[in-house]
């Protein structure tokens, strides 16, 4: 395919050097494509390549902006957190140990795909109470009363929440998997401030950092999940919840020792044990968080999670049905539900009740 001379024809570049047969060839619509032949030239001279004018877009060089000051952000986000996390250290008595490039990955990682983690939850929680709601209009209310208008606003609102969730899902699988190191670090801050405290303000600062120890915990009970090296239904997991049991249990028999004369030592084991699961899961051995030897004669500890949820599901369901028993109208029995749920979600999860929200949405009655 040969170029034109015109102006509104296409323009050539060359892509390396004259004895190259191939070359780029941009429309004036902005449109660059690959062709080979020899480029047109005037007086010797070879044609500007007219796709530099879409790249100076004022559209183009926003977009570039954003992405720029969007990486510059992630940098600036990680380098401070990697700061921090080597100033506990330093605090605890581990400035010997250095950071892992591993650990130092996995922190990056997660700076740069929160963002997109928080839009998939959102989009897939909005969607899963949309096709609920208009479920609950389609059995109860009559499919009458759903008229066209209303479905093709359904259909449009349902497709822009489909298109947000699959190009985020990457980054929520990113940050879900390296969610547990942040949790690591969040407890090693926590275990430097109550170390760096003193007096009365010693004690606020243990209980703070005995509720980020918690959290922790359950993370780890859902490391081998949450990390993504084990199939479903695989017959290994069962081996790593034991593994994960007798890790939750060796950090509690350690937490012990802070009621002991010597809490500041407590703390530093603590301290310890929680870089070296850190460092461990980062490389990805979900099976060995602590070395064999310290985990001798261990028993570990059965994750509860299940039976909590499902006595959440049990106490919702039976509010349910007893509204619909007494003939209580929608609206409040809403009401009543919902109260049931966030209550039954306070009794069996604490602190964490907002992160099984979706449960109580999956009773809602009504919009």
């Amino acid at each position: 395919m040969r170029g034109s001379l015109d102006d509104d024809g296409p323009s050539w570049c060359p892509l390396l050097t004259a004895d190259h047969r191939s070359f780029w060839c941009a429309s004036s619509a902005g449109v660059a494509r690959r062709t080979y032949g020899t480029p047109p030239t005037v007086n010797g001279q070879y044609l500007p390549c007219q796709s530099t004018a879409m790249a100076s877009s004022p559209l183009m060089t926003g977009i570039g902006f954003l992405r720029r000051w969007r990486r510059l952000r992630v940098r600036r986000t990680s380098d401070k957190r990697i700061e921090g996390l080597r100033s506990d250290l330093d605090c605890l008595g581990y400035a010997w140990w250095p950071l892992p490039l591993t650990v130092r990955t996995a922190i990056r990682q997660i700076s740069g795909t929160s963002m997109g983690a928080l839009l998939h939850m959102e989009a897939v929680g909005l969607g899963i109470s949309t096709l609920l709601t208009y479920l609950y209009w389609g059995s109860v209310e009559g499919s009458n009363e759903v008229s066209a208008r209303v479905f093709s606003k359904l259909v449009a609102w349902t497709l822009l929440l489909v298109v947000i969730a699959g190009s985020t899902r990457e980054a929520y699988v990113v940050a879900n998997r390296y969610r547990l190191v942040m949790q690591c670090a969040e407890t090693i801050k926590a275990c430097a401030e109550a170390h760096r405290a003193g007096g009365e303000y010693r004690t606020v600062r243990l209980h703070a950092f005995s509720v980020s120890l918690r959290r922790l915990e359950r993370g780890l009970l859902r490391a081998y999940r949450m990390r993504g090296t084990v199939p479903h239904f695989s017959p290994r997991r069962a081996e790593l919840r034991r593994h994960a049991g007798q890790v939750v249990s060796r950090l509690r028999a350690a937490e012990s020792q802070l009621d002991g004369s010597r809490p500041g030592c407590a703390l530093e084991e603590l301290a310890g044990l929680i870089i070296t699961i850190t460092e461990n899961y980062a490389a990805g051995h979900v099976g060995a968080l602590l070395p064999s030897a310290s985990l001798m004669d261990i028993q570990p500890i059965r994750d509860r999670e299940l039976l909590r949820v499902g006595g959440t599901v049990t106490l919702i369901a039976g509010a349910a049905v007893a509204v619909s028993l007494l003939g209580i109208p929608s609206v409040t029995a809403a009401v009543v539900i919902s109260a049931v749920g966030v209550l039954g979600l306070l009794v069996f999860f604490g602190s964490q009740w907002h992160r099984y929200l979706p449960i109580a949405e999956f009773f809602k009655p009504g919009p």
